[in-house]
Order: C-alpha cells, then sequence, then structure tokens
C-alpha cells in the first residue's frame, strides 16, 4: 500500500516528482469554494442593496397598482385582484412560469435517467400499511384533492387560484405513498397527463383570443357577475389551468424521487466496502428490457390479484 501511495505523489520523498498528483482535485475543491464565497458575498450584497430601497411601511409608490385597484374590479368584475392580475393582466409572465416548470420536471427527469436504467429486477415487495392509514387515507386523499379543486377554481372570489390549488392537489396525490403505497402511488402518477394539459390548454385559450379578434390571451369569455363562480370571464378557466400543470408537475417530481429512492436502492458503493451496496451493480450495464419485463409481469400478476 505504501509503494502504491508512493506511485502517486504521497509523502515527501516520492519519486512521483515535485507536485502530487492527488493533489490537483484539493486545488479544484479549493477553486469551487472560492467560487461559491465570491458568488455568496455578490448576492449577500444585492439583497441587503434591495431591501435598503424598500418603501417604509405603509407606502406604496407604485402606479401600476394603483390604477389597477381603480380600474380593476370594474373591468374583470373579480374579487380577487391579485388572481385578476396573475391570470389577465399578466397571463403572459403566468404562461412563461408554467413553461418553468415544465423545464424544471423535463430536467429531472433527463438527470434521473441513467439511475432508472440501473433499476434492477421487479418492483419491491408491497409494504404492510397501519390499518388505521388504510382506512382513513383514502377519505383524506379525496378532501385534500377536492378542497385543491376548490382552491384552484375559486380563485377570482377568495386568496388562491392554480398555484395554491395545484399544490394542495399534489400533495393529496402524494398521500397515496403513504396511505395506499408505492405500487398505487405509481400507477395514478405515471398516467397523470394533466401538466400537459394545464401548459397546453393555457396556449389554447390564448390562441382563442386571436381567433374571437381580440389578441394573445386577452379575456374574451362573459366576465358574468361580481362575486359570483362564473366571474371574470377566462380568469377561472386560465386559473384552473394553471392548476392542472403545478399538480402535474410535482406528482411528476413526487415520482421521478421516489422511482429512485424506492426502486433503485444501493446506487453507491458503501463507503470502505469496495464494492456496491446490496442489488447493485458496479462497472457494468444492466440489461433493462430483461427488467422491465419483469416489471411488467410483476405489475400484472398484482393487478390479476
Amino acid at each position: 500500500m505504501d509503494e502504491h501511495r508512493a506511485g502517486y505523489g504521497y509523502g515527501s520523498g516520492t519519486p512521483g516528482g515535485s507536485m502530487p498528483a492527488l493533489a490537483q482535485p484539493h486545488r479544484g475543491r479549493a477553486f469551487r469554494y472560492g467560487l461559491f464565497l465570491a458568488g455568496a458575498i455578490g448576492l449577500g450584497a444585492l439583497l441587503l442593496w434591495a431591501i435598503a430601497g424598500l418603501p417604509t411601511f405603509g407606502e406604496y409608490a407604485g402606479s401600476y397598482g394603483e390604477m389597477l385597484n381603480l380600474i380593476g374590479v370594474e373591468e374583470r368584475r373579480a374579487a380577487n385582484l391579485v388572481s385578476s392580475v396573475t391570470y389577465d393582466y399578466r397571463a403572459l409572465d403566468t404562461l412563461g412560469e408554467e413553461f418553468i416548470l415544465l423545464a424544471a420536471v423535463t430536467g429531472v427527469a433527463l438527470l434521473l435517467r441513467l439511475t432508472r436504467e440501473e433499476r434492477i429486477g421487479p418492483l419491491p415487495a408491497r409494504s404492510e400499511i397501519d390499518d388505521a392509514l388504510r382506512f382513513v387515507g383514502p377519505a383524506i386523499v379525496a378532501l385534500m384533492v377536492l378542497f385543491g379543486i376548490y382552491v384552484a377554481t375559486h380563485g377570482q372570489l377568495t386568496p388562491g387560484g392554480g398555484f395554491q390549488g395545484g399544490a394542495i392537489v399534489a400533495t393529496g396525490i402524494m398521500l397515496l405513498y403513504l396511505t395506499a403505497g408505492y405500487r398505487n402511488f405509481r400507477r395514478i402518477a405515471s398516467r397523470a397527463v394533466v401538466e400537459a394539459v394545464g401548459a397546453g390548454g393555457f396556449v389554447v385559450v390564448g390562441l382563442m383570443g386571436l381567433l374571437v379578434g381580440t389578441g394573445f390571451l386577452q379575456n374574451f369569455l362573459p366576465l358574468g357577475e361580481f362575486r359570483r363562480l362564473l366571474s371574470g370571464g377566462t380568469i377561472p378557466l386560465t386559473s384552473l389551468l394553471v392548476g392542472c400543470a403545478v399538480a402535474g408537475g410535482f406528482t411528476s417530481l413526487y415520482l421521478e424521487f421516489l422511482e429512485v429512492a424506492v426502486e433503485t436502492p444501493g446506487i453507491y458503493p458503501e463507503e470502505g466496502s469496495g464494492r456496491g451496496g446490496e442489488g447493485t451493480v458496479i462497472g457494468e450495464r444492466v440489461d433493462v428490457e430483461d427488467s422491465n419485463r419483469r416489471r411488467s409481469r410483476t405489475d400484472r400478476d398484482e393487478d390479476e390479484r
């Protein structure tokens, strides 16, 4: 071992030269730490500068907000002015935020693709769930999803909207993993297409505005009566579509991480063992097609039972 280390430049009397070869990773780590420290200092300075420029409490100097306070309710007949801005006046910004979420989910899926390809064998055995949790779980999931839909569809009337409602719906779907097990959660989450429906539907609503002769993402539906469910024109519709996109995006993220945590155990070798943990293949590729065939056969057997 000493000779092996000496060959790589360990110790003072090494034949490997004046600069140890294994010291280079340490220099790279120091560079990364220095880069992080410089960025953190710069970000902190910008945050302090932004906080120092904030108006004092109770003062508002934004003419845009003052103008919307005067005309927003009358123009859109929506009680929640924030939803009028998010899903109508600044709907184009909201569309961009939807596709940012879509890009983030796509990036996570691509980064975890190699880990999914290294999955070994069929799905893990069904875990035992407490009887009380199994009994009350479906009711909790149904209430969470129903409440999320309510928040998403009533954003023009009360505080809330598609972003908050979509997060609540995704939380309810995530509870399936705790109350019904991973298999049931995976069966439902893997078939969800609500994210594509939400993002695509938002674009369709914008194109409909062009077709009726107003403009992209312009409010073209009847405004309805103030403080009624069908008020605000396209605001309830776009809010619901945003809720679909957020719920689908978060659910996809949950599924991606759970696939790695549950289906691919022991990805990294145990420290000091020199080999992979249980169920790990190090240095060789796994037969992905054979693994997928065995997993599909196991899923069919579970469905038949």
